[in-house]
């Protein structure tokens, strides 16, 4: 996730995949949520559910800029979605996690 300042009324939206060994893709969810509290304020939303593990962020950078982030699991794959902006709704930000949880391999 990347955390630069949005200019007019823009919309950023970014997206991560990873693929990790088995035995150790679960792990990278805590080590996300690790990394971003270390610079920033983090807040868990309630998990959306998706994948074999899913967690939803609420980062606010020290400016004040808010940016939303679903982190999953899928078998080997590591996926953050994220977005930042006005353009957006929140829940928009579920609705394209599912569509990216839907092109990983089965």
């Amino acid at each position: 996730i990347g955390f630069g300042r949005l200019l007019n009324d823009s919309t950023q939206v970014r997206q991560v995949i990873c693929v990790f060994p088995a035995e150790n893709v679960s792990k990278a969810i805590d080590a996300t949520k690790n990394a971003f509290q270390s610079s920033f304020k983090v807040e868990e939303l309630p998990s959306p559910g998706i994948a074999e593990k899913s967690v939803e962020l609420k980062i606010t950078r020290p400016d004040g800029g808010i940016v939303y982030g679903i982190v999953f699991v899928k078998k080997r794959y590591y996926e953050i979605i994220s977005f930042e902006g006005s353009a957006l709704e929140h829940k928009a930000l579920e609705e394209v996690a599912r569509k990216a949880l839907e092109k990983i391999p089965r």
